[in-house]
């Protein structure tokens, strides 16, 4: 997450280039955290959305559900494509099928 924020951020300065980050969930786990959750200790609720705040970044809940590097989209939960110029694959988490769902997609105006 730290790397999407950052890329964001960077982005910002250019307005050829505009960043989506896709998470299946509207909150980030810090999974570095976990082992706390486990001996009771509550965890941050960090909200995407509010970490990629004022990096003009866009957020979309949603699942991955096929990439067509022909195309050059990204589909999300079957209903939504996002094209992309570059497509960089954070920390991936693989649903049931192996299809990637924590993406950054950035696309080039």
């Amino acid at each position: 997450m730290a790397a999407a924020v950052r890329l964001a951020a960077r982005a910002k300065r250019r307005d050829d280039v505009d960043v989506t980050l896709v998470n299946a969930q509207e909150r980030f786990t810090e999974r570095m955290r976990l082992h706390m959750a486990a001996t009771g200790r509550q965890l941050a609720e960090l909200s995407i959305a509010e970490l990629l705040a004022g990096t003009d970044a866009r957020f979309v809940r949603g699942r991955v559900t096929a990439v067509d590097p022909d195309a050059k989209t990204v589909r999300i939960d079957d209903d939504q494509v996002l094209p992309y110029d570059t497509l960089v694959f954070g920390k991936l988490q693989a649903v049931a099928d192996g299809t990637p769902h924590d993406l950054s997609v950035g696309r080039s105006s």
